[in-house]
């Protein structure tokens, strides 16, 4: 659990000195809440609410508020590309999800013509 939050911390670290002038840190998460990795995906869901539940109720990060956007990728690489759009979409401070790299590499090679 303690090397959870020191991961967790430094993620939000990153994405609040990223954007410091927002009131809220928006984290994108896309697991596979749904499917045959939801076993995976839904705890690992719960800890992040759980983390934010904890980070919020202390005061925030310097007095903002954590906001998870959460996206559903089924286990699928093809849904966590598309909810990886999604997310970003929604301007957050930082993504992250077992696929999300995985999406990330397919969505930069898609536009390099690969």
């Amino acid at each position: 659990m303690q090397l959870t939050r020191i991961w967790f911390g430094a993620l939000v670290a990153l994405g609040y000195f990223s954007t410091p002038s927002l009131a809220q840190i928006k984290i994108g998460v896309a697991e596979a809440l749904t499917g045959n990795a939801a076993q995976y995906g839904v705890p690992i869901r719960k800890g992040f609410e759980l983390a934010v539940s904890e980070i919020n109720g202390s005061g925030g990060v310097n007095g903002q508020k954590i906001e998870l956007v959460v996206e559903d990728e089924q286990g699928k690489k093809e849904e966590a590309i598309k909810n990886y759009n999604t997310a970003i979409s929604k301007d957050p401070n930082g993504v992250t999800g077992e696929n999300a790299r995985n999406a990330l590499k397919q969505i930069e090679q898609e536009k390099k013509g690969f």
